[in-house]
């Protein structure tokens, strides 16, 4: 679809202009004058903004005529981040169509997914991307076809099944079509790419040899020269060049592909250090064929192999990432969520390794994911003099599948996992704004919400975690999967189960009452509560029969109201769904303790003083102002929660006039606990004195001027217990029960409003009253000192 709003049209054509590579798979420029469509970071001349259109898809690019770019590969751009953003029917079709639907299910089963007939999403999609959906997926196959073309040996007729195509012909056609070139031509031209960098970095190898021996030769020389006499350094004569590396393809030889290029990548790249979709290894194609070697830092697995070796398909891609990408931090989040045997994962620096096994349309499978560190220039328009550079990603994934129909939903599922396409740059500037979140962004850039590969199962593990610690729900799932999951044999290390479908655990855990022996059986597969249990079977059953529909192209709306509507399952489920299974990038989960601990830490959270519901109303009153990237927020706040280091400096001491107020219930809470403590320190002091009285020598009744069980008893009214509210004192020297009544103005007790001061010399109820201005109580505004 074109652009046709004069501001928008000029923003994308100074992003061209400026050749910024943030703003690839975005959107795409068409010129009229060569009629072929590039990315925004092109390296060609930038044409004249009469000769330019602008696309959403690619896919509308062809329908208008033109053909893809081989110098940019606009194809190998990461994916558009407005489809997990916008929530109309365009963007939901469009992660439907990533999936695979179309290629598996035709229209009418992206329609029915949709709620709409199969016109009204045609009409609808022409409209608003400028295509129909059997075009968008032609496009989608085409980047499949291209990627699997130029970055792995598979076999032409094995390319065109593997990336969805019915026939042989329909891929030649396409290939011609959105590439100008037939598909061997396309492989060719990759394949001299790859053995040209290649020859290129032996000879930089052998270059750097040479110039290393002859520093050496040097520094040899000119120590023997200072040590004795002269002696002139032996002419060793120019070093040979070494030749290709061991394992390397000798220069020239396109046919024999190595798995890591010249560069220390897989395969080819762009022009301007994009990467696309490559490929590094082959599959099985039976016997005598021999398998590509594993990539640097991989171990090999030859004694672990898949049942029907024949029939298991291994590929090697390269999933191009938007800089800047928080690595550590997504594979870390992963990492701590792994189940035993479903999942692996591998926190080293040098390589972080995320490995799970999943079920894809046509069988199990299992998936790879390594990330490498290296260095790159900062992200943005292209300018002169700038050296900046920043710690980059490059990743690579290998996949196990049993039919290669399964490869286009494999590089889909890994990708949102990952969440590859969102627009990192747009998050954190939007973030950035916030002063209490900008030194959160500024310490962690490049941040990402997770993906679920399958929406079924992370439905499952939210209701298991929904009231749990993260470590708890991993010890639950992980023997869960144990007693019901379907044992997988893989060759990545760490895999040997599936997880359990929808069906199995609703037949496989059972639903006992609450104080019976069953709900109490150590044996159990699920040992949660009766209601967590019910909530959990119930959810599988619903899963299972179809009553509840959850995927990738569910309205975020919708599915909130299907899932509370379940028992035991409440907001912050539903939420934390539609933030992972959807990428709804401003969903926000309202009561988790975990984010309010870290608004804690970031110095965003309300008052501590304040209860606890208070405080999360606070907090999402708070949030709001971080739409619509809440969901990136909360990431922020849950790392700074897990992570001291990540805080900020605590923000300084506010003055008396900033100084929020108590609420009134805070404030009686408080007044009577300060009475409570009161009271009980009394009471103790009460009780150390009467044990000092009890071990005083005994005084006759005579010294009191009355007889001891008058004066001295509880209930007298002359009582020298605290308790009676005729307290004697021992120096006022009268003992008369009038002068010692409470309510008279001459009292000793600090309860009495009426104190009667040891050194005062004035015994009336009136200069001794607690209204009275000449008071001896702290209490008193004007307090009467003891002289």
């Amino acid at each position: 679809m074109t652009a046709t709003g004069t501001d928008l049209f000029a923003e994308r054509y100074r992003a061209i202009a400026a050749r910024d590579a943030r703003f690839d798979g975005q959107f795409f420029t068409a010129v009229h004058t060569t009629r072929i469509y590039c990315r925004p970071s092109c390296p060609a001349r930038t044409p004249r903004p009469e000769n330019v259109t602008f696309y959403l898809t690619s896919a509308a690019a062809h329908e208008a005529g033109y053909r893809a770019c081989k110098r940019c590969l606009p194809e190998a751009a990461p994916g558009t981040p407005a489809w997990n953003l916008r929530r109309d029917l365009a963007g939901r079709a469009m992660r439907l169509l990533a999936d695979g639907v179309v290629d598996r299910e035709g229209v009418a089963g992206l329609a029915g997914r949709l709620g709409y007939s199969p016109r009204h999403v045609h009409r609808l999609l022409v409209a608003e991307l400028g295509a129909g959906p059997l075009a968008l997926a032609r496009a989608q196959r085409a980047q499949t076809a291209r990627a699997l073309l130029a970055g792995t040996d598979l076999r032409l007729a094995d390319v065109a099944f593997a990336a969805g195509f019915g026939s042989i012909r329909q891929f030649n056609d396409t290939v011609q079509d959105v590439f100008a070139t037939t598909p061997g031509a396309l492989r060719g031209a990759a394949t001299r790419v790859r053995a040209g960098r290649r020859g290129q970095a032996a000879h930089d190898r052998a270059a750097h040899n040479r110039a290393a021996h002859d520093r050496a030769a040097h520094d040899e020389a000119a120590h023997d020269e200072a040590a004795r006499a002269p002696v002139p350094a032996p002419n060793r004569g120019p070093a040979r060049d070494p030749g290709p590396a061991r394992g390397e393809a000798p220069r020239g030889a396109g046919a024999a592909e190595s798995l890591r290029g010249a560069d220390g990548g897989d395969g080819l790249r762009g022009p301007d250090g994009a990467d696309g979709l490559q490929g590094a290894d082959g599959h099985d194609h039976g016997p005598g064929h021999a398998p590509a070697r594993p990539a640097d830092g991989e171990r090999a697995h030859p004694a672990r192999v898949l049942p029907r070796a024949e029939t298991t398909v291994r590929l090697a891609l390269r999933l191009p990432v938007r800089a800047p990408f928080d690595a550590p931090g997504i594979f870390a989040f992963l990492a701590a969520r792994a189940m035993d045997g479903v999942e692996s994962a591998s926190l080293d620096p040098s390589a972080l390794r995320y490995a799970r096994t999943l079920t894809l349309p046509h069988g199990p499978a299992a998936l790879e994911v390594t990330a490498t560190p290296t260095v790159s220039p900062e992200p943005g328009p292209r300018r002169a003099g700038c050296a900046a550079t920043r710690q980059a990603w490059t990743l690579r994934l290998r996949v196990e599948l049993t039919s290669l129909a399964d490869v286009a939903a494999a590089v889909a599922r890994a990708r949102r996992l990952l969440d590859l396409d969102a627009d990192p740059v747009a998050v954190d500037t939007a973030l950035a704004v916030d002063a209490a979140l900008a030194p959160l962004v500024a310490a962690t850039p490049g941040i990402r919400v997770p993906g679920a590969v399958d929406p079924h199962e992370l439905v499952l593990r939210a209701i298991v975690g929904q009231q749990i610690s993260v470590a708890a729900a991993r010890t639950h799932l992980s023997r869960l999967a144990a007693r019901l999951g379907t044992p997988y044999a893989s060759g990545f290390a760490g895999l040997t189960t599936l997880f359990p479908s929808p069906a199995t655990i609703a037949a496989g855990v059972p639903v006992a009452d609450p104080g019976s022996p069953a709900a109490s059986d150590p044996d159990r597969p699920l040992r949660l509560p009766a209601r967590g249990v019910s909530a959990v079977v119930g959810a599988a059953r619903a899963l299972a029969d179809g009553t509840l529909a959850v995927d990738v192209g569910a309205d975020p709306e919708a599915l909130r109201a299907a899932l509370t509507a379940l028992p035991g399952v409440g907001p912050w489920t539903a939420a934390y769904v539609a933030m992972r299974v959807l990428g709804d990038p401003d969903a926000w989960l309202d009561g988790d303790v975990a984010l309010l601990a870290g608004a804690a830490a970031a110095g965003v959270a309300p008052p501590a003083g304040l209860p606890a519901g208070r405080r999360h109303r606070d907090l999402a009153a708070r949030a709001a102002a971080w739409a619509p990237w809440r969901s990136y927020a909360a990431m922020h706040l849950w790392r700074a929660a897990t992570t001291p280091d990540a805080a900020p400096a605590p923000r300084p001491e506010r003055t008396p006039h900033d100084r929020p107020l108590r609420h009134p219930r805070h404030a009686r809470r408080t007044l009577h606990r300060r009475r409570l403590r009161r009271r009980r320190a009394r009471v103790r002091l009460d009780r150390r004195r009467r044990g000092a009285r009890r071990a005083r020598p005994p005084v006759a009744a005579a010294a009191v001027g009355r007889s001891r069980r008058r004066h001295d008893g509880r209930r007298s009214g002359r009582h020298s217990g605290r308790r009676s509210g005729r307290h004697h004192g021992r120096r006022c020297g009268r003992n008369s029960a009038r002068h010692h009544s409470r309510r008279n103005g001459r009292y000793h007790r600090r309860r009495s409003g009426r104190h009667h001061g040891r050194g005062c010399g004035r015994n009336n109820a009136r200069h001794h009253s607690r209204r009275n201005g000449r008071h001896h109580r702290r209490h008193s505004g004007r307090h009467h000192g003891r002289r």
